[in-house]
């Protein structure tokens, strides 16, 4: 067993009792399953606006962001197919001549619509993959986790790792997003 895995056992416990950190999550899930399309311009942005993230709401990018989703094309066959390649391409918002940063924003509007196929990023994901590589991995090896693909295929393997597969990939954001912090002082301790 890595320890990494050694690590994250005590907190898993833990983290089963902790319901009240899924009421909102439950409530958008049920929206996103309850409105599956994205055909209607008003259920793009409602979806866009339940989505709780900081450079979409921070900037006032609620309208330009749903507009750009609403033009993707074929969106909701790619969804429905796991076409990772829609992160880039959601990603790829420029309001006020600014291109936003919405990598993040994007990994959870597609996870929103096929939970099974598109794992959530975040910066709490982000090292403790890193640390993870780092202790698992190739030596000089530097993953690019905004690299959806290569992001995707690490957090398989380390799902396998780690014995936390009977996880979905929302429950591995929570998780990690509340005990990820916790998890990283403990290994660089250990």
């Amino acid at each position: 067993m890595h320890l990494i895995a050694q690590v994250i056992d005590p907190y898993l416990d833990k983290f089963k009792g902790q319901e009240g950190y899924f009421t909102a999550d439950r409530m958008r899930h049920n929206y996103f399953e309850k409105h599956p399309q994205n055909t209607e311009l008003e259920e793009v942005r409602l979806k866009v606006s339940a989505i709780e993230d900081d450079e979409v709401h921070r900037n006032g990018a609620v309208e330009s962001v749903a507009r750009h989703i609403f033009s993707l094309k074929d969106l909701d066959q790619r969804l429905q197919a796991g076409d990772h390649g829609l992160i880039s391409e959601i990603n790829n918002v420029t309001r006020n001549r600014e291109l936003l940063d919405l990598y993040a924003f994007a990994t959870r509007y597609c996870n929103g619509h096929n939970e099974h196929t598109f794992p959530i990023y975040d910066r709490s994901i982000d090292l403790l993959l890193k640390h993870y590589v780092a202790d698992t991995g190739p030596v000089n090896f530097q993953p690019d986790f905004r690299n959806y693909q290569q992001f995707a295929e690490t957090l398989s393997y380390f799902v396998s790792d780690t014995g936390i597969h009977d996880l979905n990939f929302q429950e591995i954001d929570k998780f990690l997003w509340i005990y990820g912090d916790k998890i990283l002082q403990a290994l660089e301790n250990s």
